[in-house]
């Protein structure tokens, strides 16, 4: 069916404006003024913002209560992801021991199970040889590789091997997922909290300090500017990385920043607690850990300045009630990882446009037209004739407290409930198909399906 959009302000990373919208067979078939078309579905959203279809370039929806993979919690939490405007996610997969067919295998288990848009990033800690790179690139990734690097944690890796998957993936204009930390410094300081007792929620702060990221981010940026290989930056907390950044993106070093939602409204007042079961504070645990409120500030300044690019939820459904048995007093052994995907858009519109620390036009490229062009997501992330019909139809009035029997995030805690935020979406299409309507959801089948990517240079 053709559905027309009447009298919306279209947002994009450059301009709004309003106009009418013609969706067709899957894509967007014409913009322009008083569009008519005998036979079409018509939806006035006048005084609504129409804004590209959100992409999450880095997700865990797969991963259920116990943080074990399954295919229905992805189905959950695809539904999760139209209510917060996404259309498109990018999963994180661990590869099968000795199988360069995992890939498939997640395929085939994702196939049907989706009312989203999907592609993968590896997660690795070792690099592939390059006869299986150039398998898995020809086989499945059309093109593309993608991973998740750590430089800590019980999958860093060493310099050595990180430049080694840099290098691979730059020459295939794929992109490297890299989260920053000095490992030596985590596990010293991890031990040393240890042996004092000192494993409350209070000293994640402590034990992973912003000194220890910037330590790890300051190599990796040498290790760029080394080889002139391009990567991307996982999840930075501090102001030291954000005056870091403006000096080496000034000098052009090729490198791409993420932040999280978590990281952008909380402090690590949330940490604030010596009980060593403190059921609220492990709503909040996360790597990088809370930060201070002036590196909160640095970081929305980043964003309003570019130097920021996008913004990603990292959305884990693991239980609380798992986390807290496996934790078991010892805030180190916490599983990582928080949801969040359905509240991406309406934390973003409501503290950082409302307030105004960003423009509607920044909020467009943080959450679609930027991600897509890192990604390689090249008919996904604009408004434009010829691209997919993925479009997001947000009320700016609408105002709400966030309550846990109202999400769709198939999990047990949201770190973000009691909030009040504004700005959700009324509409959402994907692939020209409505998907919710009038704030509900309403797809018949899992119309979601796995998305090829095609190589692009990372600036």
């Amino acid at each position: 069916m053709q559905t027309i959009l009447k009298n919306g302000n279209i947002v994009t990373a450059n301009n709004i404006y309003k106009a009418d919208i013609l969706l067709e067979n899957g894509l967007i078939a014409a913009i322009s003024d008083n569009i008519e078309k005998a036979g079409s579905k018509v939806i006035d959203v006048q005084n609504t913002y129409i804004l590209p279809g959100g992409v999450d370039l880095h997700t865990q929806l797969s991963l259920d209560s116990h943080g074990r993979f399954s295919a229905n919690a992805f189905k959950q939490n695809s539904i999760a992801a139209l209510y917060g405007g996404i259309t498109t996610v990018v999963e994180e997969i661990t590869p099968l021991p000795n199988n360069l067919d995992y890939l498939n295998y997640y395929q085939d288990a994702l196939e049907n199970n989706s009312f989203i848009d999907y592609s993968f990033h590896q997660n690795c800690n070792t690099p592939l040889s390059k006869d299986n790179l150039n398998d898995l690139i020809s086989q499945t990734l059309n093109g593309f590789p993608s991973c998740v690097l750590s430089t800590f944690g019980e999958r860093h890796m060493s310099d050595e091997n990180i430049t080694t998957v840099l290098r691979e993936h730059s020459c295939y204009g794929g992109t490297a997922f890299i989260q920053c930390e000095s490992n030596a410094s985590s596990i010293l300081l991890e031990e040393l909290h240890t042996l004092k007792q000192k494993t409350a929620p209070y000293s994640l702060s402590t034990a992973h300090p912003y000194w220890s990221e910037k330590e790890s981010f300051d190599r990796m940026c040498n290790l760029s500017r080394a080889g002139g290989m391009a990567f991307c930056v996982d999840h930075i907390s501090s102001k030291e990385v954000v005056n870091a950044l403006y000096k080496q993106i000034g000098e052009g070093l090729p490198v791409t920043i993420t932040t999280s939602p978590l990281h952008l409204i909380f402090t690590d007042r949330k940490y604030q607690s010596h009980e060593l079961n403190d059921r609220e504070c492990y709503k909040y645990i996360a790597l990088p850990p809370l930060r201070k409120k002036e590196d909160m500030n640095a970081l929305w300044k980043g964003i309003s300045d570019g130097i920021i690019h996008f913004i990603t939820t990292r959305h884990n459904s693991t239980h609380l009630e798992h986390k807290l048995n496996i934790s078991s007093g010892n805030v180190f052994k916490c599983p990582l990882g928080t949801p969040g995907i359905e509240l991406r858009l309406p934390i973003l519109f409501t503290e950082g446009v409302v307030n105004k620390k960003i423009s509607m036009m920044k909020l467009a490229e943080i959450t679609a037209s930027h991600v897509t062009r890192i990604a390689g997501l090249r008919n996904k992330g604009r408004i434009e004739v010829g691209t997919d019909a993925d479009l997001v139809i947000l009320n700016p009035n609408i105002k709400k407290e966030i309550k846990l029997d109202q999400l769709h995030e198939n999990c047990d805690y949201s770190p973000y409930e009691g909030l009040t935020l504004q700005g959700f979406p009324q509409h959402v299409f994907l692939r020209g198909s409505h998907v919710i309507n009038d704030y509900e959801f309403c797809a018949q089948e899992t119309t979601g399906k796995l998305t090829f990517r095609k190589a692009v240079a990372v600036r």
